[in-house]
């Protein structure tokens, strides 16, 4: 008997198919055809390496790995995605006993070490994929119903970066009072809590100790909260407490944070380090932001190289062109700053002094500026534009509108 409630469950579960064997993916594919409702689109790798660049592109729902011989490469691979999604489920086949070869137990011992939700034994069967397709159903509907992750990136300081995530986390908090949350990852320089003028009596710091008991209620009580309905988690208060802050700390306090709120708001330090390509991989989206000097610019063209190099999708980044200075003769217009970027400028957010006032007072600019003009109405655009990612997911492609698809990038 089929799974009844699969597809009404999630629109499309996206299946990462690990194997270097061609017939592997087409034996999958045909026993997920016979063990859900749910419309499933398969992505097939080769290796560990491929598929870590494919789950940084897009995070699966599920990764279905052919068990090969490396026990240690499985372990680190596993280890890799599991900090970026801390509750992914993964499936092993292997082949046939007759088959196995004598490293073999070693690999099976460490997927079942790893937490896997089954290994199975090939040929692949519908009815050992149906076992465990309620937990794979479940896993995904979470992922689908969690909050959303915005990042502000910039490769330099200076360019209005804090000021832009504080504006817009402030503007955001007063559509979903208390859905909201700031993590302040500029863990050194941090200046998100002066500017709403909080105390910051709990950090990212703080979070990263209580990592083994975090859960949403604890999120919520360690961060701060902000008069506009905001709430936030400071920077660290020196570098000493920033130490106990590192890449799978950081990923966890994101994981928790996107349950217990709609929206996790992330302001990053001006660096490309494995601290900060954990918080880009785990970005539904992320603004660029740079304020269009020629260093500047150029920098964020290499930063854009980088985040192609990457397998960061162009659909997940925005470019944010931040005139925090006055007016000045030989200043880059967006276009120039778009032809040297390689891309358009998707927002031009004014000059207005009083955004410096604010800030120095510790009354974000958004809360009081007039939306019908000028800086005001541009920000109310980008808050609304951040609110509708919250929307329904887009509609899948027409491969997937009739059950089961490949991927571009698949074997199939």
């Amino acid at each position: 008997m089929r799974n009844q409630n699969a597809g009404s469950l999630i629109r499309t579960l996206q299946v990462l198919v690990v194997g270097p064997s061609p017939e592997f993916a087409g034996e999958l594919e045909a026993a997920l055809l016979a063990a859900t409702e749910a419309r499933v689109s398969l992505r097939s790798t080769a290796d560990f390496s491929e598929a870590a660049g494919a789950s940084r592109a897009r995070l699966p729902d599920v990764v279905c790995i052919e068990l090969g011989s490396d026990a240690a490469k499985l372990r680190d691979f596993v280890a890799g995605l599991r900090v970026l999604a801390p509750d992914l489920p993964f499936v092993g086949i292997h082949a046939s006993v007759r088959e196995t070869s004598a490293s073999a137990p070693d690999v099976l011992v460490e997927a079942v070490r790893c937490g896997f939700l089954d290994v199975i034994e090939r040929p692949i069967s519908s009815a050992d994929l149906r076992r465990v397709m309620p937990q794979i159903i479940a896993a995904a509907r979470a992922r689908e119903t969690a909050g959303r992750v915005v990042v502000f990136h910039s490769t330099k300081g200076g360019v209005g970066k804090s000021t832009l995530s504080v504006n817009v986390a402030c503007g955001l908090a007063r559509l979903r009072p208390g859905r909201v949350l700031l993590i302040d990852a500029s863990l050194q320089l941090g200046v998100c809590a002066v500017a709403l003028d909080l105390p910051g009596k709990s950090t990212v710091a703080d979070a990263a100790r209580e990592r083994d008991r975090l859960d949403e209620r604890l999120i919520r009580e360690l961060a701060e909260p902000h008069d506009c309905g905001l709430r936030v988690l400071a920077s660290p208060r020196d570098p000493i407490d920033a130490a106990d802050v590192d890449d799978e700390a950081l990923a966890r306090i994101i994981a928790i944070g996107r349950r217990a709120f709609d929206y996790v708001i992330v302001d990053t330090l001006p660096t490309v380090d494995g601290t900060m390509l954990t918080i880009l991989d785990l970005a539904d989206q992320i603004y660029l932001v740079n304020q269009g000097t020629v260093p500047d610019v150029i920098g964020a063209a290499r930063l854009l190289q980088t985040l192609d190099e990457l397998d960061i999708a162009p659909g997940r980044r925005a470019v944010v062109l931040n005139r925090n200075l006055p007016p000045f003769a030989g200043s880059l217009t967006a276009a120039e700053v778009g032809d040297r970027l390689g891309t358009e400028v998707d927002y031009e957010i004014p000059h207005d002094k009083k955004v410096l006032t604010a800030l120095n007072l510790g009354e974000p600019r958004v809360l009081r500026a007039s939306t019908r003009f000028g800086w005001g109405r541009v920000m109310r655009g980008l808050v609304e534009d951040v609110d509708a990612l919250n929307a329904e997911a887009p509609e899948d492609t027409a491969a997937e509108a009739n059950g089961l698809s490949v991927d571009s990038e698949g074997t199939l």
